[in-house]
């Protein structure tokens, strides 16, 4: 019987992330650098980061600053900075 879905989160399988070899083709990674981008826009996940931004935002008259790091082609801070254009809150 093969294991269900529930029992395998609870273990942690590494495995070496293929985007990370150095060796890897430029365009291979263009490549997947797009599809992430593409599931990134299919899945709302800049809107779904964009509740938790936008109440912080609200909490300061400064401009808040997000880093973004390893989200992949940029597309979610691009999202978050879009979202910020749109709603009037100042984002950098």
């Amino acid at each position: 019987m093969a294991p269900s879905l529930f029992s395998m989160l609870h273990e942690r399988r590494k495995e070496p992330e293929i985007m990370d070899d150095p060796g890897l083709d430029s365009q291979a990674h263009l490549k997947a650098l797009r599809g992430l981008e593409r599931i990134n826009t299919w899945t709302g996940t800049p809107y779904i980061f964009w509740q938790a931004v936008s109440k912080e935002a609200q909490k300061s008259s400064c401009p808040l600053r997000i880093l973004d790091i390893a989200t992949g082609s940029g597309d979610i801070p691009t999202g978050l900075w879009k979202c910020g254009q749109r709603f009037g809150v100042n984002l950098q």
